[in-house]
C-alpha cells in the first residue's frame, strides 16, 4: 500500500503543478487586447507562448514566438486563428519549415475531411475536370516529397514477380473416350496384305500327271 502511494506521488503533483501554473499564467487587458486571437484560451502552453509575447523584453523574438503559437493553435484544433498567424508573418516576409507544416497539416486535414464526405455522405467520386487533377497533382508531390527513411524501406522490399499458373482443363468422361479413341486410332498401323506368290516347281520329268498322282497319294496317306 505505502508503494502504491510513493508512485501515484508524483504524478498528483505534476497534475497540481499544472493546475496551479495554469491559475498563474494570466494575460494583462492590454496583452489580450493587442493579440484577439488569445482571448477565450485557456490552455496553459499557449497562455505561456502570449505571456512571452506580450513582455516587452521579448520584442526582437516576437516572430519566433508567435510561430510557436501557431503551431500551438493547430495542435489544438484551432486552425482558423493558426491560419491567421500564418498570413500575417508571411505577409511580413517571415519564412519558417513550421509555418509550413502548419499550412501543410491544416491542408490535410480538410482534404482528407472533404474526400471523407464525399465517399461516405455523399457517395460519388472525384470529378475527372477540377477535384481530380488537383488530387492527383497533391500525390505526385507528395511522392516527390517522401523522406530517406521510406525510400529506403520502399528499396530494400523484395520485387514480387507475379506468375500465372495454367490449370489443366478438366475433360468429360465423353472427351476422354472420345481422345482414347483418337490417339488409338492414330497409333494404330494397319498391315498391308502381302500378295501370295505361288512359284511353279520346275518340273524334273516329261510326265505331266506327276505331280498331280504325288498330291493324290499325299490325301491318301492324311486320310
Amino acid at each position: 500500500m505505502k508503494k502504491i502511494i510513493l508512485l501515484l506521488a508524483p504524478c498528483l503533483y505534476i497534475g497540481l503543478m499544472q493546475a496551479a501554473s495554469a491559475d498563474d499564467v494570466k494575460l494583462k487587458r492590454s496583452c489580450v487586447k493587442d493579440n484577439p486571437l488569445v482571448k477565450g484560451v485557456t490552455d496553459p502552453a499557449l497562455l505561456g507562448i502570449y505571456a512571452e509575447i506580450c513582455d516587452k523584453k521579448n520584442k526582437d523574438n516576437r516572430n519566433g514566438y508567435l510561430i510557436q503559437a501557431a503551431q500551438r493553435f493547430q495542435q489544438l484544433g484551432l486552425d482558423y486563428q493558426a491560419l491567421q498567424i500564418v498570413e500575417s508573418l508571411e505577409a511580413q516576409n517571415v519564412r519558417s519549415n513550421t509555418l509550413t507544416d502548419v499550412k501543410f497539416l491544416i491542408g490535410s486535414k480538410y482534404a482528407n475531411q472533404a474526400i471523407t464526405q464525399m465517399r461516405s455522405n455523399e457517395t460519388r467520386y472525384l470529378n475527372t475536370d477540377v477535384t481530380y487533377p488537383a488530387a492527383q497533382q497533391l500525390s505526385d508531390n507528395i511522392k516527390g516529397a517522401l523522406p530517406a527513411v521510406v525510400l529506403e524501406q520502399q528499396a530494400a522490399k523484395p520485387v514480387v514477380v507475379a506468375t500465372q499458373v495454367v490449370k489443366p482443363i478438366r475433360q468429360t468422361n465423353r472427351n476422354k473416350q472420345r481422345s482414347l479413341k483418337a490417339s488409338a486410332a492414330r497409333s494404330t498401323t494397319v498391315a498391308t496384305a502381302q500378295p501370295v506368290v505361288i512359284q511353279k516347281a520346275a518340273s524334273t520329268s516329261t510326265d505331266p500327271f506327276k505331280n498331280v498322282k504325288q498330291l493324290e497319294n499325299v490325301k491318301k496317306i492324311t486320310q
